[in-house]
């Protein structure tokens, strides 16, 4: 039994648990809980509540699994030529953890990336998607990175991502059950593991 003397004790006790409980509350909520995962550079959040008129080709591929990477590119473009190894480590690694723990090679990486051994969606997949006409040139800088199975297909010009602001090349998205969460304009230039343990932590999450 509580004493009369205890009674403002005994509420302010009751205050700061009911407090606590809330915040426990608040940060197990999916729109908190991004937070906990360190965005690396050069990505940056999305508004939750930003509505972009993303092209189908992007549409495709952000829905291709809960947590899903898209690489914008241009054979013309260096830094997309030089980020493209890393890419393609990055999409063996996780898409490894999340679907398989056999080595993928460019034909079973094409096949996993939309289903796994049990014709389910995998928890990631990463893809690249060539800005303008996907030449001889542009083809043969894939197969020489190994980085042809990443390769979905293509945005048809420039000028439907400069409609959404976009001003050069290399842009990624990362996007979250078929929602652009993040975007990176500009050379990834973060070691591969910073990448790999950021995708990671949002894969974990509810």
């Amino acid at each position: 039994m509580i004493k009369r003397s205890n009674i403002p004790l005994y509420r302010h006790m009751q205050r700061r648990t009911s407090a606590l409980l809330l915040l426990l509350s608040a940060l197990t909520t999916p729109a908190l809980a991004s937070q906990v995962c360190q965005v690396p550079t050069p990505f940056v959040a999305l508004e939750p509540n930003a509505s972009l008129a993303w092209p189908s080709a992007i549409v495709t591929q952000v829905n291709s699994a809960p947590i899903s990477l898209v690489n914008l590119w241009a054979n013309w473009c260096a830094p997309c030529r030089k980020e493209l190894p890393m890419l393609v480590s990055l999409a063996s690694t996780l898409t490894n953890q999340a679907v398989t723990n056999q080595p993928l090679t460019n034909e079973t990486l094409t096949d996993q990336m939309s289903t796994n051994q049990n014709g389910t969606l995998p928890r990631f997949a990463l893809s690249t998607l060539h800005v303008g006409p996907l030449n001889a040139a542009a083809a043969n800088t894939l197969e020489s990175l190994g980085a042809s199975a990443l390769n979905q297909g293509i945005i048809e010009d420039f000028e439907s991502l400069r409609s959404l602001g976009f001003h050069g090349l290399p842009v990624t998205l990362v996007a979250q059950n078929g929602a652009v969460r993040f975007i990176a304009s500009g050379y990834l230039d973060q070691p591969e593991t910073t990448y790999q343990h950021w995708l990671q932590c949002l894969m974990e999450q509810p």
